[in-house]
């Protein structure tokens, strides 16, 4: 009984260790070796495979989802969440068909509509005058970069117009409306 715990609970038992890399690289011999001396019950067996037959299975992997079908923003991330230690982004990039340049740009990730209709009423509400132009810079000013032609349409469709400036026109109603003082005359 006591036998059947310790090996559901991994402290008996044997574990195979398949690997595409010598066991000479890196740490990984330094972890199996602790592994084997704090559970010396386990017994350790070891496959080591061909890089050859690694990259191989790898090619499998990333194909196997159908990658030509796959938009580019989906391999990008593919390749970002799924690559293993052993293989460069380059490699990763020529397996799933797409540049390497591809890989390091930032896909767009433009505001939606109603982000900046809001942003555009606000703007509007304190600023009555403001046509498409000026929205447009303050919009930049306030870090959302905006295509005009967007803004413009946006504008026509939620009836943002701009009050037109009233011009100054001279009056003289003040002028007249004083009346002027008698003028005292000294005996």
């Amino acid at each position: 009984m006591t036998r059947a715990h310790r090996t559901g609970r991994g402290e008996t038992g044997r574990l195979t260790i398949g690997f595409y890399t010598s066991l000479t690289a890196g740490n990984l011999r330094a972890t199996l070796v602790d592994y084997a001396r704090r559970f010396p019950e386990i017994e350790l067996g070891m496959i080591e495979g061909s890089r050859a037959r690694g990259r191989q299975a790898l090619e499998i992997e990333f194909l196997k989802g159908g990658a030509e079908k796959r938009a580019t923003s989906a391999k990008r991330d593919y390749i970002r969440r799924c690559r293993p230690d052993g293989v460069s982004i380059a490699e990763g990039c020529r397996l799933m068909g797409i540049a390497r340049s591809t890989f390091y740009d930032r896909p767009d990730t433009g505001a939606d509509d109603a982000t900046v209709v809001a942003q555009m009423k606000s703007i509007c509400d304190e600023f009555e005058a403001y046509g498409y132009r000026r929205v447009d810079a303050e919009l930049r000013h306030r870090g959302l970069v905006v295509n005009a032609k967007k803004v413009r349409r946006l504008m026509r469709e939620h009836a943002f117009n701009p009050q037109p400036r009233r011009r100054f026109i001279a009056r003289q109603t003040a002028i007249t409306t004083i009346r002027s003082a008698p003028i005292l005359r000294r005996p």
